[in-house]
């Protein structure tokens, strides 16, 4: 269970990455 949370949270957290450097 807390693997899949970290992972979500890791996937979100280079979405965020990415959008920043979009704009």
């Amino acid at each position: 269970m807390s693997r899949f949370i970290k992972l979500g949270l890791c996937g979100f957290v280079l979405m965020f990455a990415a959008l920043l450097q979009s704009g």
